[in-house]
């Protein structure tokens, strides 16, 4: 039987594509899901949810950080000044302060709205490209990388699940809405109407009459009077005016002033300047408990009484002192002793021919501050000043030079701390100089290794022995007072004999002492327990106080003998006022 050529061709292509099997093997079923569809989503969804919590929270804290920081920055700027005074040429005062104030404003907000956009991003707009910020990055990488193989990613969804896509885009839209840009911008706007008003409150015209005796120079070079220009030389000016809330420290009581001396006949080559003194007084019930010496102003630029002089003032017959803040801080750790006291200071400014070195006419005000026993503090108007012609105390510092710059002790209990910070160049360290120490010859007794760290050699250590009483006694003075703060008293060093060894170690006037190896420093009687008692320490660390600033001092002690060796003895020979006060300091703590 002969087969169809199509049926046979057919065969052959079935047998070409037949294959044998075992009759073992069994199809397999395709791989289940280890979970649902639904339980993997939900795993997403609460992983989403906490990467986006994490997110949120980190996000926030910076930009509180950018806000807070901005506030801090527009706080801190000295806002300009206009003059309420009938002195109409003297309008000219702080005129370019407007603008820079401004400017400066601007710049501050600028930033923080930059880093806050760099953050949320920003829509595009007119003059304005559009900014994918971080935030959106981050939230839709993670996003993707969360829920990167969800079914819906064909169909536009950055993660494959639209709920994780929403949730990211929630997130970014909740973080855009707490930066607040606008917020930032009106922080600007707020800071930008605040202006300080000065009240002139005392002029005094200096007349020829005036120069006599201290001014003769100047005297004779003045500028002929004549019909049109005053008789008078000049005249001294003092203005004043409260300080604007965002300047003033938490609780304290200031005030800004100002002194301007109006040249009307000291010829324009003559360079003229302001001078000043100051010192602060105690009283209570009338009486003076403390009477600080008259120094150079220790808050002017150089701490040297010479004010920072405007330059930007539209009548160049006038000269004028950038506004400063005296100030009562009710934080100061002095604070509790002067309740139901009195807290003055004495000012003197004056007019200097730095040519010539000599004075032109001096004025003395003071300003004054009630503390109650409750411990409220009230600042008095500025007591009237008067004309001081003859200058003395102003003349005295001038002759005096360097040496009037010393405070003596201005933190017994000077409560007065400026505005801001301001660099002490009198705590540089210095190298120490060479001493007599025990058993003959000369030697450094400590070494200064840097960062407030100090090493104390053996000569060093026999020579703090030898000499303790001396110095505990003779070179130092103690003032204590409460430390509202930290609830407890701290033992202050209001004064250091000049050139005393004390010095060597990094101690200033004005150190407050708060421990030593972690013991509280409250009485003189502690400070005796872990110097003088127990010396066999090879390294102490005092933490201290200083203008406000907490240091730590590190003294690495060598030659300490070990426990079974007896401790060197010195006889010290104290003299009768040496053990007097020890006993003093010992029984009432302080003296």
């Amino acid at each position: 039987m002969r087969i169809p050529v199509r049926l046979a061709l057919g065969g052959l292509l079935l047998c070409g594509c037949y294959s044998a099997r075992p009759l073992d093997v069994v199809d397999e079923s395709p791989p289940e899901r280890p979970v649902s569809y639904a339980s993997e989503k939900e795993r997403m969804l609460r992983q989403m949810e906490r990467r986006m919590n994490e997110l949120v929270g980190a996000t926030q804290e910076e930009l509180g950080a950018i806000r807070d920081g901005l506030k801090a920055s527009l706080d801190g700027l000295l806002p300009p000044t206009k003059l309420l005074a009938v002195e109409r040429t003297f309008r000219g005062y702080a005129a370019a302060d407007q603008e820079r104030f401004d400017a400066e404003i601007d710049r501050l907000v600028d930033h923080a709205v930059a880093a806050t956009e760099t953050i949320v991003g920003r829509e595009k707009r007119a003059g304005h490209d559009e900014i994918v910020g971080t935030v959106s990055r981050d939230a839709f990488r993670t996003a993707a990388e969360i829920g990167g193989d969800g079914q819906g990613a064909g169909y536009g969804f950055v993660s494959g699940v639209q709920e994780v896509d929403e949730m990211a885009k929630v997130t970014v839209e909740l973080l855009q809405g707490y930066a607040d840009v606008e917020g930032l911008r009106d922080m600007g706007e707020i800071r930008r109407g605040e202006m300080l008003e000065l009240n002139q409150i005392f002029r005094h015209d200096v007349t020829a009459d005036d120069l006599e005796g201290h001014a003769d120079q100047v005297r004779r070079g003045l500028l002929a009077s004549e019909e049109g220009r005053s008789a008078r030389v000049g005249r001294l000016l003092l203005f004043q005016s409260d300080v604007l809330e965002s300047l003033r420290m938490d609780r304290q009581e200031n005030v800004v002033a100002v002194i301007a001396f109006q040249n009307d006949r000291v010829p324009i080559d003559h360079d003229l300047g302001l001078i000043q003194a100051r010192r602060h007084r105690i009283v209570r019930g009338g009486m003076v408990v403390l009477d600080s010496p008259w120094v150079l102003d220790p808050q002017t630029p150089g701490r040297d009484g010479r004010p920072a002089m405007r330059d930007d003032l539209v009548d160049e017959r006038f000269i004028a002192t950038q506004a400063f803040v005296p100030a009562l801080n009710i934080d100061h750790t002095d604070y509790d002793r002067l309740r139901d006291f009195t807290v003055i200071y004495d000012y003197k400014s004056g007019v200097l021919d730095r040519r010539t070195g000599e004075l032109i006419g001096a004025v003395s005000w003071q300003l004054r501050w009630i503390v109650s026993m409750a411990g409220g503090a009230a600042m008095l108007d500025a007591a009237s000043p008067s004309f001081d012609a003859e200058g003395t105390v102003l003349l005295d510092l001038l002759r005096r030079g360097p040496a009037a710059m010393e405070q003596d002790g201005e933190r017994q209990p000077s409560p007065s701390d400026r505005f801001g910070a301001y660099r002490d160049a009198g705590f540089a360290a210095v190298a120490p100089p060479a001493r007599p120490i025990p058993g003959g010859g000369e030697a450094p007794i400590v070494e200064i290794l840097g960062n407030d760290e100090y090493r104390i050699p053996a000569h060093g250590r026999r020579y703090l022995l030898a000499h303790r009483l001396e110095l505990l006694a003779d070179d130092l003075r103690f003032f204590q007072y409460r430390d509202g703060a930290r609830d407890r008293f701290v033992l202050s060093l209001t004064d250091i004999e000049d050139g005393s060894p004390v010095e060597d170690f990094g101690f200033r006037r004005g150190d407050d002492l708060l421990s030593v190896n972690g013991q509280d420093v409250e009485t003189f009687t502690d400070l005796w327990q872990v110097l003088a008692e127990n010396p066999r320490e090879s390294l102490y660390e005092v933490r201290l106080n200083r203008r406000g600033a907490q240091r730590r001092l590190i003294f690495r002690v060598e030659g300490v003998p070990p426990d079974h060796v007896p401790e060197e003895t010195f006889d010290e020979n104290p003299t009768d006022e040496m053990m007097e006060r020890l006993t003093r300091l010992f029984e009432q703590g302080v003296e």
